[in-house]
This record gives C-alpha cells, structure tokens and sequence, in this order.
C-alpha cells in the first residue's frame, strides 16, 4: 500500500527532490520537461451552451422549393428543413492531497503545494488538447467527440468530382468532403506508406463561436477553462487496512467541455501523411506528401473562411517541414511572420500554423 500511495500523492521523498541542493532549504526550480505545446486552448472559441450535459444545436438541412410562376399558374406551397443535433460534454477532474505533516515540515509550506498547481494545469491542457482531436465517446463515453471522429473516412469523389456536392441522394458522410488524402495525388502516385501506422493529419480549423461552425462550449451553469479549488484541510482515510486516517490539505482541479461541430465545411483533415516520408523531402528520391498542394486545397474547401478565425495545425515534424519549405526562395505561399508580441510564425496563404504537440504520429490509415 505506500508503494501506492507514492504514486498518487507527495511523499518525503519528493519533497526533498524538490528542495534545492544549496542548503537553503527553499524549493528549487523546477524544469517543467512534460510540458508540450499545444496551441489550441488558447485558439478555440468557446460558448456557454444550452444543456448541463452538452449543447443542442438546430441545424438547417434544406431549403424550401421556389418556382417561376407564370399568370394564371400557382405556386406550390413549400418549407425549408431542419435537425438537431447533440453533442456531449466531459467532466474533466484532478485530485492533489498532501499531508498536513508534510507541509508543516517543508521550510515554505505553500510553495510545495504550489508546485503542484502547474502540473495539475499542464496535465489537464494536455488531455483536454488531446481529446479535442482524438475523442470518442463510442470508444470513450466518459469524454467528448473530437475532430477525428467527425472526420474519420475520406471520400475522394468529392474532391475528384465536385458535382457530387449538389448531389443530394449521395450516402457518402457529409464531413468526408473535407478529408484530402495526403498519400496519393490526383496523378496516382504514392507518398509514403499509410497503411504502416506512421501516419499524421494536418488540420485547418474555423473557430467560429456559437452556431458559425466549429467551438468549444462548457455546459449550462459551469465555468469556461479550468477551475482550480482550494478545498482546504481534510481529514481523509490513509487506504490501509488499519481504516485510520489523518489530515491533508486537498485541492481540486476540473474542467467540463464539449467540441459543437456545428458546421463540417468550417475545418478540413489533411490525412495519410506518412513522418517517416517526411525525412526524405528535398532529396532526390523524395517520397514526402505535398503538404503544399493539400494545404491549399483545404484553404479552398473552407466554406466561410470569413466566419472565424482561421488556423492550421501539425505536430513538431509537420511543423519543421514546413519550416524547412519555407526557407525556399521560390516557395512564396509559405513564409515567416513576426507576431505584435514578437513570437515568429510560419504562414501558409496568409493562416498561422500552430505546433501541436498532441497530434500522434502513429495514426492508423484513413480511408
């Protein structure tokens, strides 16, 4: 049983990890080595929605029939279409319990419990982040459905033929019209292999707020972001057999969201990019995705790019290929831009591109 208490809560031992090694006792600095950059939390619109268990929306799925009339002719009677659609929230929450004991003995008791504030925070970003492009709540009902699930099949018809767009007696999923499969192009040729679980997406997404496309929203009643309590001093039960207990100070962390994908056209999934593929770009036998060509295309397949604000997402290998493109003198759609607060961005057709650091690199193939 202390092996797992170790594991859950501060011990003497991480304590004295923690002290710095000058003899002053004070807490030392602490590099934050798990800390990833995930640019999406801070990107996102978000909306308080009309449920405390999620937010339902009134979508508009046809129009009403209109006719030229001629005199002496009726017109008939028509309506438009409408359907609701329902999307669940998650309740996201972190527990830290530190022994009152503990915190007498540490030389600034408040500072050790401080220093478990940031990584509560990361840990919760990180998942939150995480979730918004990987959840699924036929997989995980505990959670919310993110980006992934929503764009999970490409129908490359749509891309190849764009009458069937207008074509209402398609069965093909609506939000396969924005998947662009970036192993192959339209000449047939292959870049990479996608079928290896090697594979990333690139994303470009619409925040738009509610009922303009894409957001996030935190059900009726709640707060928006994460909520850090301070929940005082507990007497609480030390797990043992011996049912004994002892008093701890006990601090919750929690957040509730949803991700409303209100509007399909607002975000655009560049699937199938194979990273190993990626290493070979500039080389004489590249077989790297033309991330270019793709991005451009879901640039184009952004219904209302006006609606919102626009932003590009990869992970850290995506990302330095791009860099990579960017440096190249011809390449004029790509560049870099210095931000008012002086971060350096890189720029494809005018839209940021944000590293995100929870986008996997083992994603399974899209089709």
């Amino acid at each position: 049983m202390p092996n797992a208490i170790g594991n859950t809560q501060l011990t003497l031992l991480d304590h004295a990890k923690r002290v710095d090694p000058d003899g002053s006792l004070n807490l030392a600095t602490i590099v934050e080595m798990m800390n990833r950059v995930n640019a999406v939390t801070t990107d996102m619109t978000v909306f308080e929605s009309n449920s405390d268990s999620g937010h339902t929306t009134t979508i508009r799925t046809g129009l009403p029939a209109i006719a030229w009339r001629q005199i002496n002719l009726g017109t008939q009677v028509s309506k438009s279409s409408t359907k609701q659609v329902h999307f669940t929230a998650g309740m996201l929450e972190g527990l830290s319990r530190v022994d009152e004991r503990l915190v007498d003995m540490a030389s600034d008791g408040p500072a050790l419990r401080l220093s478990e504030v940031g990584p509560f925070m990361e840990s919760m970003g990180q998942t939150i982040t995480s979730t918004i492009f990987y959840g699924d709540t036929r997989v995980n009902p505990d959670r919310f459905t993110g980006l992934s699930a929503c764009y999970a099949n490409l129908n490359a018809s749509y891309q190849q033929n764009p009458d069937v767009l207008n074509n209402p007696s398609s069965t093909l999923p609506d939000s396969g019209r924005n998947v662009f499969d970036a192993s192959t192009n339209s000449e047939g040729e292959t870049f990479g292999t996608p079928s290896n679980n090697n594979n990333t997406s690139m994303w470009l997404v619409c925040w738009g707020g509610q009922g303009r496309g894409i957001s996030a929203f935190f059900p009726k009643g709640t707060h928006a972001g994460i909520v850090h309590k301070d929940k005082g001093l507990w007497l609480v039960d030390d797990g043992t057999s011996r049912s004994a207990s002892y008093f701890a100070w006990v601090d919750q962390y929690k957040a509730q969201l949803g991700l409303a994908v209100e509007d399909w056209r607002q975000a655009v999934r560049i699937a199938n990019i194979d990273v190993v593929a990626l290493a070979s770009a500039g080389d004489d036998n590249d077989q790297s995705a033309n991330l270019l060509k793709n991005a451009i295309q879901a640039h184009n397949y952004i219904q209302n790019p006006n609606n919102g604000k626009l932003v590009f997402y990869c992970n850290r290998i995506v990302h330095t290929y791009l860099e990579v493109k960017a440096m190249q003198k011809f390449n004029s759609m790509l560049t870099f831009a210095e931000l008012e607060d002086g971060r350096k961005v890189v720029k494809l057709c005018g839209i940021e591109i944000h590293r995100c650091d929870a986008l996997l690199n083992s994603e399974s193939q899209v089709s």
